[in-house]
């Protein structure tokens, strides 16, 4: 997991925590799928942690453009967070992994995200969740509660990453 934050600007408060949370309720949700397609489960934690056990953030910074802002900006996101990753990881840590970035840029309007991912590799980008309120790993990634965090679509484009389709709507047993 990877914060990108602009040069110049400052990370969020407690974003230690909210990388945390976002994960273990991530793995929580792709625990409770795969079990109810009864797939196998090969790995209950997907997320890189320390030593003690914390999820492993990555902090990327670079130059955003003072004019730039909007979807153009977007595309400067992963570019910094790349650089990042091949300094960390080296060259081949281009075609080998998931990374999964959020960009906090307080002084910038930056839309958008992307998920995409191929056989060995994977890329998802959303915008930082800075807004009040916990993620509770029991949480309903649909729930009115998490709207303002988007987190179902942070899951959905991290899915992508992951190399998952688009599969259409969870059927329940009203359809």
């Amino acid at each position: 997991m990877i914060i990108y934050v602009p040069d110049g600007s400052e990370l969020p408060d407690n974003y230690e925590k909210r990388f945390e949370e976002l994960a273990l309720r991530t793995e929580a949700f792709f625990q409770k799928e795969l079990d109810r397609w009864g797939w196998e489960d090969r790995r209950k934690e997907i997320f890189a942690r320390d030593d003690d056990g914390r999820i492993t953030v990555l902090v990327a910074r670079g130059q955003l453009e003072q004019n730039i802002d909007r979807k153009k900006a977007l595309p400067a996101v992963p570019v910094h967070s790349m650089a990042l990753i091949k300094k960390r990881f080296g060259e081949d840590a281009d075609t080998n992994g998931v990374f999964w970035t959020f960009y906090h840029c307080p002084d910038h309007e930056i839309k958008g995200f992307r998920g995409m991912g191929g056989r060995d590799w994977g890329r998802a980008i959303n915008r930082y969740p800075d807004v009040d309120g916990e993620i509770s790993i029991d949480t309903d990634l649909g729930a009115e509660a998490l709207w303002p965090m988007n987190l179902k679509g942070c899951v959905h484009e991290f899915g992508h990453a992951l190399g998952l389709p688009h599969i259409g709507p969870k059927l329940t047993e009203e359809n």
